[in-house]
């Protein structure tokens, strides 16, 4: 029995390591590619097995070479224990890593990848601003009960701490200034799930874009299902409409991207869903999470089981839930 378990222990083991997140690119066109099916160029990364990319957010596209900064789940180191507002909870190492791509006839190559930000916590959603000539990235680390700022030098390609965005355990938290004032727009940890109905918008305290913002929401939007975390960066439409990229996260965390139109009259807030895009690649099929652009580029994630066994099994407990559900998705 204990051999049969050590087996199973291990078969998972290779299962979960198989259920891989990867990057892909999506030609951007405006609304035109918000509301019809995404045509992906996934990431080509074989030949690399020390983790998996999520989160992706472009740093730079020119000609055939792509950079862009992504959370990396390092399956190369053990998993830890680690204290986390008073709980001990294990998980897999996660670093903020630069994935150096070639781009060539409509394919992506991976050719290099290279640590930016790595310490004993989590670090995820590596969103990037620039002002002045500088770049700074605000990722998660909601593990460490803040969102932190740091500072990256393009010539050396490392990244420095610059600050505090907001002291609270924020996730996948996006800035945004197209109401005349900067703001924060995140889900938190603790108090209930990140991956809820309820969104906190943040004022900064300085007027500035680094803030700090303020440690409480100055409202709370409520919206009817699960999809109130942050998958992006803001959109704005060429008419002028701005569009909020969050998660669908109804049945598990990042099941789908869904864009929402984004009003602000007399001071309140109001989304509109413009479309709600599932997983459409028969291996990728498992969930997507981020749609960010980059000029004329949009990249996206996705996660799916490799191992054939677990794919089909997930399939066909997706197809009688369908089923139940009277053939609705999500």
């Amino acid at each position: 029995m204990t051999n049969l378990l050590k087996k199973y222990k291990k078969w998972e083991l290779e299962v979960y390591r198989r259920r891989p997140w990867n990057i892909g690119f999506v030609d951007y066109a405006g609304e035109k590619t918000l509301r019809e099916p995404f045509k992906i160029a996934w990431l080509d990364w074989r030949g690399y097995d020390k983790g998996w990319f999520a989160d992706p957010f472009i740093l730079s596209a020119d000609g055939n070479r792509v950079e862009v900064l992504v959370e990396e789940m390092m399956l190369d180191k053990p998993e830890a224990e680690i204290i986390v507002r008073g709980k001990t909870v294990r998980r897999h190492w996660a670093r903020i890593s630069r994935l150096e791509i070639e781009r060539e006839n409509g394919r992506y190559f991976l050719r290099r990848v290279v640590p930016v930000i790595e310490d004993e916590t989590h670090y995820s959603f590596p969103a990037i601003y620039r002002f002045d000539g500088k770049i700074f990235i605000c990722p998660e680390n909601n593990e460490s009960d803040v969102a932190p700022i740091f500072e990256y030098d393009a010539a050396t390609g490392t990244a420095t701490r610059a600050g505090t965005l907001c002291a609270a355990p924020l996730t996948d938290a996006v800035l945004f200034d197209g109401f005349g004032e900067w703001l924060c727009f995140s889900t938190r940890e603790g108090e209930e799930t990140a991956n809820g109905r309820k969104l906190g918008v943040y004022r900064s305290t300085t007027g500035k874009w680094n803030g700090p913002y303020e440690e409480r929401p100055f409202e709370e939007i409520t919206f009817p299902d699960a999809t109130a975390r942050g998958a992006g960066y803001f959109l704005k439409l060429d008419d002028g409409r701005i569009v909020r990229v969050a998660q669908d996260c109804n049945h598990r965390y990042g099941e789908a991207v869904v864009f929402y139109e984004m009003k602000r009259e007399n001071g309140k807030f109001s989304f509109k869903e413009i479309a709600r895009h599932f997983p459409v690649s028969p291996v990728m099929h498992y969930g997507q999470h981020t749609f960010n652009t980059f000029g004329n580029l949009a990249v996206v994630d996705g996660c799916g089981y490799l191992h054939p066994l677990k794919r089909a099994i997930y399939k066909t407990k997706e197809t009688f839930r369908r089923i139940l559900r009277g053939g609705k998705r999500g």
